[in-house]
């Protein structure tokens, strides 16, 4: 479970992508919370990091992480049925 109101939380709720900024006393820069979206069901999270030193999420890497939480969905709905 996520805390309400945390980046993952607010991604599963809304169903959008997330940006998660990393801390300061970490090793993440940054994170992606992606939600895996099936026939308009939120089924889970997939999350993408960026350790410190390496460049921001882009929009590339957003659009490309959307795509495999989309196909990772689609796999989990498949094998439910």
């Amino acid at each position: 479970r996520f805390p309400f109101g945390s980046p993952c939380a607010v991604a599963l709720r809304s169903g959008r992508v997330e940006d998660v900024p990393g801390d300061e006393m970490g090793f993440v820069q940054s994170t992606l919370a992606v939600p895996m979206v099936a026939h308009d069901t939120v089924v889970g999270l997939v999350q993408f990091s960026r350790t410190k030193g390496s460049e921001p999420f882009g929009e590339r890497d957003r659009a490309l992480a959307t795509e495999l939480a989309a196909r990772a969905a689609v796999c989990i709905d498949n094998a439910r049925l």
